[in-house]
Parts: structure tokens; sequence; C-alpha cells
């Protein structure tokens, strides 16, 4: 609802009473507030603390994928499927990383999101996501729309979350908020 300061105060509150509960959640709500060399600090400090955890290594590849440090964005993903168990993708992110740089890495990751999809649940949000980090507007748009119509839990962070402020200024994405009754983003 567009309370920064006070989403902030909470998340810190939230993070002093069980720092390890969800050790990547200040990183991801500085991202949300396009903070992203906070979220790094963050995250770098929370590792270094001992949080040795897959969504601190995720929220340390979008704060650098946003800032534009594909490297180090793609350092971190093999960390975050080592971290899952998923050694066979540790290897193949490393591979799509190597022979297409940071568009092949999020080939690779939207294939393997679609491929999730046709086996188990996966919110249309993520979909989008992964379309609008390769600004494929269209695909983005379509995912955006059936994850309003499922009622998506994530859909609360569209008007926040950095990777769609490509879709920001057309009419369907402003649709969607209008029909959430979300505030636009600031």
């Amino acid at each position: 609802m567009n309370r920064k300061d006070e989403a902030l105060q909470e998340q810190k509150i939230a993070t002093e009473l069980d720092p390890r509960l969800r050790p990547g959640a200040m990183a991801f709500l500085l991202i949300r507030l396009h903070r992203f060399d906070d979220a790094i600090q963050d995250a770098h400090a929370r590792i270094e603390g001992g949080s040795e955890q897959a969504d601190l290594h995720y929220a340390l590849a979008n704060a650098y994928w946003l800032k534009g440090m594909d490297k180090e964005s793609a350092e971190e993903s093999p960390k975050v499927f080592a971290l899952n168990g998923q050694e066979a993708d540790v290897n193949a992110a490393r591979h799509a990383f190597a022979a297409g740089a940071m568009k092949g890495l999020l080939e690779w990751r939207l294939m393997q999101a679609k491929k999730w999809s046709g086996e188990h649940y996966l919110s249309p949000y993520w979909l989008a996501m992964h379309y609008a980090r390769l600004k494929r507007k269209d695909d983005t748009l379509r995912c955006l729309e059936q994850a309003y119509h499922d009622r998506a839990p994530w859909m609360i962070f569209l008007p926040d979350e950095p990777d769609f402020n490509f879709v920001h200024p057309e009419p369907r994405y402003q649709a969607i908020v209008r029909g959430m009754k979300l505030p636009a983003s600031n």
C-alpha cells in the first residue's frame, strides 16, 4: 500500500525476532524498495554471519541482476541450486551462462520453469517474472493476467517488483493494478 517505511520497520522487527526463519526476507524487501546496494549488503552480511541458505543467494542473485552485474548474478545461481540439492542444475546453470551469457542463463531458467510447470503447479506470477527478465512483454502480461485471475498471493508485490517496471505504462498492466485496488508504485 506504499507504506514503505513502515514495511521496512516491520521487517526489521521480524528479522530481529527470528533471523533464521526467513533470512532473505530483508534483502527481498530492499529489492522491492529499489535499494539494490542495501539488499546486496544485507544478504552478504547474513551469509558471512553463517546463514548459508538458498533464499539469501537467490536474493543476492536478484539484486546483482537488477544492478546489471550479470557475472555476479550468474555466480549466485548455482549456489541456490546446490543448497536446494539440485546438483544437476548447478552445472547446467553454469553451462547456460558460459554458452549464452546472462541471456542464455535466463532462457535456461525459463525453460526449467516451464518444464516444472508441466509437472507441478507453478504460479503464473513466477512465469511472468521469467518472461519479464527476458523483456518478453506480451508473455509477461499474459502470465500476470492469469496470475490476477488465479488470485496468486505474490501479486500483492506487483507494483513494487522491479522486474515488472518495463510493463508499468501498458494498459493491460494498469488494469491489473486497478483491478486489485493497489496503488501504483511511486
